[in-house]
């Protein structure tokens, strides 16, 4: 009986062993594309495992797309592991030209690439677009679970593209002089299944000329801790979300750029319960367009619903915080938007600005020396007014037209226990308005360049209430 017990004991740890023992093969140092092609189709692992091929330190020929298409690992030994775009790759689906291909991968487990170096050595090949094209670093085309992570992506058209694909991770990355960082859109999907829960953690991309991460129709996705520049403030969106839903973007970095973290709906697909917080923001303001900091822009058809702007810092912006629709063909209206706790300081237009938004509270933010205004609420081009408002709690400073402008014809908004302080050319001042509510707001020492009463002006109107406001 003991030898028995012996023998079932040995067997059990020789399966273990067997099944911890891992399936490596190895990549000739110098090799090409082919040479590389032939190592992927030769790797094999029993089901439920992925084989691993290293890449020892040295640099790599890519002159024609690697496919990848069942489980496997790509690792390197980081930026000494380099895989160096020579010469212009050859047209792959519809002029996308990526050094790596993954397609089709939908069981567990998925493909991994570790500690790899993509790079071009095409001159301006991060400046090339249009059907031209430019070298792309991996194309991720209808997976599941595909990860990325602790790679290095430069001088590239576009670093990680995700099409059609779900639950995917890139994640440690480092992307410089780039076209596009990371793009993720539901384009090429063959079968009908969500484009939902990526996960975007802790890259770097500095700087981008274009784009830095931009996600398109995907929903319940996490951006969470990326550090993101333009190369200057013509740069394009640097977090750019279209007709996303229950997204989570916390403690990004973004800055020289067009937008930092915008919100846009798209062919009347919702744009709804997304979370931003505890982001930093500074550097966003162009001649043309307006620059913001944090904004949902309803351009087109569709809703905003339940979103949180909540203990971002805005600086240095056009305009901080945006809730608006500038599109005057667009009918709807942003909704219960909550914006909070934002500390948003050294603006050149707004702190924060409501353009047809309703049923927006604006709580506890601290809003100081915009170039404009602090806090405006009016209508937007299509006509919608702002409406049903809560504007509470806030603290309002030295801001040189006025602290907080509610224009005309938007009724039916609260506007209380507010501290306002030195604004220059009055503290509140309300155009002609309805059913709007002034109270418990405190004011503190008014500029007194105006003649309003006190640092509060309301124009005309029905049923507003204007009572209870402390002057010091």
């Amino acid at each position: 009986m003991k030898r028995l017990i012996v023998f079932l004991a040995m067997l059990i740890c020789c399966v273990n062993f067997s099944l911890a023992q891992e399936i490596i093969f190895k990549v000739p140092v110098g090799a090409d594309s082919a040479a590389i092609q032939k190592v992927i189709d030769k790797a094999s692992a029993p089901a439920g495992k992925a084989a691993t091929i290293l890449f020892p330190k040295g640099e790599y020929a890519i002159d024609n797309t690697l496919l990848i298409k069942k489980p496997i690992v790509l690792k390197g030994v980081g930026s000494d592991s380099k895989l160096i775009i020579r010469k212009v790759l050859p047209v792959d689906l519809v002029d996308v030209r990526p050094a790596i291909r993954i397609e089709d991968v939908y069981d567990s487990p998925s493909v991994v690439i570790e500690n790899l170096s993509i790079a071009s050595a095409i001159a301006h090949d991060s400046e090339t677009g249009g059907k031209a094209g430019g070298s792309k670093g991996v194309l991720i085309l209808r997976c599941k679970g595909v990860k990325i992570a602790g790679c290095e992506f430069s001088n590239l058209r576009s670093s990680i593209a995700c099409y059609g694909s779900e639950k995917c991770v890139i994640e440690n990355n480092v992307m410089r002089t780039v076209g596009y960082g990371i793009s993720v859109s539901p384009a090429r999907a063959k079968r009908k299944i969500p484009i939902v829960g990526h996960i975007i953690r802790n890259n770097k991309i500095i700087p981008y000329l274009k784009g830095g991460i931009n996600i398109w129709k995907s929903d319940d996705c996490k951006v969470i801790g990326n550090y993101v520049q333009g190369k200057n403030k013509r740069s394009g969106g640097a977090i750019f979300f279209t007709s996303c839903n229950r997204t989570i973007v916390r403690n990004n970095i973004a800055s020289r750029c067009e937008n930092a973290i915008q919100f846009v709906t798209n062919g009347g697909r919702p744009c709804n319960d997304n979370i931003i917080e505890g982001n930093i923001v500074y550097g966003c303001h162009p001649l043309w367009p307006t620059g913001d900091g944090l904004s949902l822009q309803a351009d087109y058809d569709g809703v905003f619903k339940n979103n949180i702007f909540r203990n971002n810092t805005v600086f240095d912006c056009d305009a901080g915080i945006v809730v608006s629709q500038p599109n005057p063909k667009y009918q709807g209206q942003a909704e219960n938007t909550i914006i909070e706790n934002n500390s948003i300081f050294d603006c050149v237009e707004w702190g924060i600005l409501l353009s047809g938004a309703k049923k927006t509270t604006v709580k506890n933010n601290r809003i100081i020396n915009t170039k404009f205004v602090g806090l405006e609420l009016r209508t937007a081009r299509n006509h919608k007014p702002a409406a049903y408002n809560t504007i509470i709690g806030n603290f309002i400073y030295s801001n040189p037209i006025c602290g907080l402008l509610l224009r005309s014809r938007n009724d039916n908004n609260i506007i209380e226990g507010n501290i306002l302080k030195d604004n220059f050319k009055g503290e509140i001042r309300i155009g002609d308005v309805s059913n709007t509510s002034v109270i418990n707001n405190m004011i503190h020492e008014t500029m007194g360049y105006n003649k309003y009463d006190k640092g509060i002006k309301v124009g005309k109107g029905a049923n507003n209430k204007v009572k209870g406001n402390m002057y010091y």
